[in-house]
């Protein structure tokens, strides 16, 4: 039986996965709610993409490392909603009058919205969150033709081809010959959501501290000095009341990761175009000969297009060196 090998460059390989995560092909897009306390209710939209600085090949143990592929938020805003009790002052009977009152003191009630405080914050561009994976690479068959034989499906994918709209490229999704797939395995994932939590906490305390000068400000004098001492230090009254930690960044990385599950959504997101997805496929029986003339090219008249060479593939192996993957494949007769 002989054999055919092939090698792919960590270069080469780095350029497979820039494929993998164009933004025009791999887009995260994220929008959820979720109410935090009986108070709270917090809010995301996302919109974002990959950004890959480089992998590494690493020999004994087999393993590639991907390190730093950044996700980009081209979009992310947070917003925090928040629901005080209504509070009304004043209203109190001046003089009274009979079994009435003639006087009352002027009644002012606040926090009646819902709800009373609504704090957008508008990050896109400010952080980002880095990927960090070891993984493995594994070997599997994809059986795409099912009972048909190679040559009939040699026949049926041209057909499909050949019936493509002008200017449509690619494999045909999905696939009707078999395949041999590469594919990742993560042994190790790190994901750390927010890279600069302190700048985060910061604009958060600001924008609520803005809000409250806000609020405050359309509330006559005697009013507001009534209410100095209940709301001299919402923030704290905040925190209090919700049992924030003290570090508002890293309740926030709390927050998106875990109330509102992006961390989730964002490992959901690596496996359908990362890890589930092959790296590369090689088909099965190999093409060693293109189709004649290629496809997209005019058939001369009187003639017919030839459909591609084959050879079968009994066996598929891999093996990684420090800056290649050596490919090992057994041709069948």
């Amino acid at each position: 039986m002989s054999h055919l090998t092939m090698a792919v460059s960590e270069a080469m390989f780095n350029n497979v996965l820039d494929v993998l995560l164009d933004e025009r092909v791999t887009t995260i897009d994220y929008e959820k709610e979720a109410e935090i306390s009986g108070a709270l209710t917090a809010g995301i939209d996302v919109e974002a993409h990959f950004e890959l600085d480089a992998i590494d090949f690493r020999d004994t143990p087999d393993r590639i490392k991907i390190d730093e592929l950044d996700v980009v938020y081209d979009v992310l805003d947070l917003y925090l909603d928040v629901d005080i009790d209504e509070i009304c002052i004043g209203g109190f009977c001046i003089i009274p009058w009979f079994n009435g009152c003639a006087v009352r003191a002027p009644e002012i009630c606040l926090f009646e919205a819902d709800p009373d405080l609504h704090i957008p914050l508008s990050l896109g561009g400010i952080v980002r969150s880095e990927v960090s994976a070891l993984v493995a690479l594994t070997v599997d068959y994809a059986h795409n033709r099912g009972t048909m034989d190679y040559l009939t499906a040699q026949v049926e994918e041209h057909n499909q081809l050949a019936a493509r709209p002008a200017g449509e490229t690619g494999p045909l999704d999905p696939p009707v010959v078999n395949s041999w797939d590469v594919s990742f395995y993560p042994d190790t994932l790190d994901i750390d959501l927010l890279d600069v939590a302190d700048i985060v906490g910061d604009l958060l305390e600001s924008a609520i501290e803005f809000l409250i000068d806000d609020l405050l400000g359309w509330l006559p004098g005697w009013a507001r000095d009534v209410l100095h001492g209940i709301f001299g230090s919402f923030v704290d009254i905040v925190r209090a009341a919700l049992d924030l930690p003290d570090d508002l960044g890293e309740w926030l990385s709390d927050l998106i990761g875990v109330s509102l599950d992006f961390e989730g959504f964002l490992i959901e997101v690596l496996d359908e175009f990362l890890f589930d997805y092959p790296v590369f496929s090689i088909e099965d029986p190999f093409p060693v000969l293109d189709w004649s003339p290629p496809l997209g090219e005019p058939v001369p008249p009187g003639e017919t297009r030839l459909i591609p060479v084959k050879v079968p593939i009994e066996n598929l192996a891999i093996d990684l060196a420090d800056t290649e993957l050596v490919i090992t494949m057994e041709v069948g007769n």
